[in-house]
């Protein structure tokens, strides 16, 4: 269960990491991909390519559109965690009760398996009320 002292430690990480501006342009990034694959579609349409090619070719653009934002993400976060290495650790240190030894020696797959169990405990909301309403459409 999050406490209010793990969510203001949380809001700390994200002002340091400079979230909101990045945010705001992983949505006009995102906003774009989408607009060049809907005119991509409707060009497809017109020139009346079949259904199952243009449900082919949509389904392909979706995928990009989650690997490119997945690649964007991770180039974000590795390249500031720098920033907000020890108040991380005592994040996870406090959320999981863990010592800071264990924390620092997590995988990635041990630190995303507790990402998810805190998204699961109300950090969306929080990063939504943070970052306001540009997150909303982006989560």
């Amino acid at each position: 269960m999050l406490r209010f002292k793990h969510i203001i430690l949380f809001s700390k990480i994200l002002d340091d990491m400079d979230i909101k501006p990045y945010v705001e342009y992983l949505e006009r990034k995102l906003q774009k991909i989408e607009n060049e694959g809907q005119r991509e579609l409707k060009t497809m349409r017109s020139n009346k390519v079949p259904d199952n090619e243009i449900a082919s070719r949509e389904s392909e653009l979706k995928s990009h559109k989650k690997n490119d934002m997945a690649i964007d993400i991770f180039a974000f976060v590795s390249t500031n965690l720098h920033k907000v290495q020890d108040d991380l650790i005592l994040f996870f240190q406090k959320t999981t009760k863990k010592p800071i030894e264990e924390i620092e020696d997590l995988t990635i797959e041990e630190m995303f398996e507790i990402l998810k169990e805190l998204f699961k405990n109300g950090i969306p909301q929080m990063l939504k009320d943070k970052v306001g309403d540009s997150l909303k459409k982006t989560l």
